[in-house]
């Protein structure tokens, strides 16, 4: 019987953890070194400490080459709410990926996911934006793929899969909804980052299969199934990355903002 579990990996050893804490370490460096908005919500950094500290702006990444814009940007929340919920979205899609993939995959999904989202971002819109939210936006596409691949293996009762699919739905509300009540916050990146992890998944079929292949070693053709499907998910992520750099540093023409 296969059930879902909140946390299955999250210990003090784990790359979730470490993920986590350096979310927070970059937070509380936001909040020391910055200045906290007037009127704002608890623990909510100006503007201008976002800026500093890499706040995601298209027109400086392309023309003033600010390509670390595109990593530091995942590390900065618009408030304290925005920060702690995230960093429990990733203790729970996190681990989960963690306990599947292992922690070498979860930084590659990370990094490929929330760099993905955030250059989708820039090839549609000139703001200002924060991502902190993509890379359990990310883990979250990732178990929509999981999901997906195990679905017909989980057709028997207390498998545990409408759970799981509660689970990822609850995820992208909760994104989705920070989205839309901080406008800093970027729904464009949120459904890259998500588009990208469901795709990775996909990539890592056999891995994330491998169990249901040890139970049955006898079965063949799945294994060629799989293949194709790993092969085809990288050839478009591929494909996907690509054309979102060529449009961007070679068309796209981002707008210069006052900050």
């Amino acid at each position: 019987m296969i059930t879902y579990t909140c946390l299955p990996t999250f210990k003090l050893q784990s790359m979730t953890t470490i993920l986590i804490i350096l979310n927070s370490f970059y937070f509380i460096i936001l909040i020391v070194s910055g200045d906290i908005k007037d009127g704002g919500q608890f623990l909510e950094p100006n503007q201008n400490s976002l800026y500093s500290l890499g706040m995601l702006y298209p027109y400086r990444v392309k023309y003033e080459q600010e390509i670390q814009r595109l990593f530091l940007s995942l590390l900065l929340y618009s408030n304290f709410i925005n920060y702690f919920s995230c960093q429990v979205a990733v203790a729970i899609f996190g681990s989960y990926v963690e306990k599947l993939l292992g922690w070498k995959k979860l930084w590659m999904i990370s990094i490929f996911g929330g760099f993905g989202g955030t250059l989708l971002s820039c090839c549609y819109t000139s703001k200002l934006h924060i991502n902190g939210v993509l890379v359990p936006s990310t883990f979250d596409g990732v178990l929509f793929g999981y999901t997906l691949l195990k679905w017909d293996k989980w057709s028997y009762s207390g498998s545990g899969r409408y759970q799981m699919v509660g689970m990822i739905l609850g995820g992208l509300i909760i994104f989705f909804w920070q989205a839309w009540y901080w406008e800093i916050i970027d729904y464009i990146g949120i459904l890259g980052s998500y588009v990208f992890g469901t795709l990775l998944a996909f990539a890592f079929a056999k891995q994330l299969m491998k169990m249901y292949y040890l139970s049955y070693p006898f079965i063949r053709d799945y294994d060629s199934d799989l293949k194709c499907v790993q092969i085809s998910s990288i050839i478009l992520i591929v494909v996907i990355l690509g054309s979102e750099i060529f449009y961007f540093f070679w068309i796209s023409q981002p707008l210069r903002l006052e900050i």
